[in-house]
This record gives C-alpha cells, sequence and structure tokens, in this order.
C-alpha cells in the first residue's frame, strides 16, 4: 500500500463518497441517517459530479 501525491495521480471524482436510499416516509431510518450527511461533502460531490456530466465524462474518465 502506498499514499499516492495529488500531483501524481487524482482521485476519481466523488471518490470516498457515500450514498445512502431512504424511503421517503421513513423518518426513523431518515433521521438516524442524517448524523452522518456532511453538508460540505455532499456540495463538494455535487460539483464534481456536475462537472463531469458538462464534460460528458465518467467515473474512469482521467480527469483532473
Amino acid at each position: 500500500t502506498e499514499l499516492l501525491d495529488e500531483g501524481v495521480m487524482l482521485p476519481a471524482a466523488a471518490q470516498g463518497a457515500l450514498a445512502v436510499q431512504v424511503r421517503e416516509d421513513d423518518a426513523a431510518i431518515l433521521a438516524l441517517v442524517a448524523g452522518i450527511d456532511n453538508p460540505a461533502s455532499r456540495a463538494e460531490v455535487t460539483a464534481e459530479r456536475s462537472c463531469l456530466r458538462r464534460l460528458e465524462a465518467g467515473c474512469q474518465s482521467p480527469v483532473g
């Protein structure tokens, strides 16, 4: 295992982000997962994915 410098290799867009899917009417689970939401991280992931869409690229595309 090796840590790579960002100057050598950038991580893929939204690398490491988690997605949680919950039923809209499940208040108990919505309240539970609200505790792991990070608005700043969510905004970063949204921006990265939006950029990929604009470039018509995917997670395997060498964008960086």
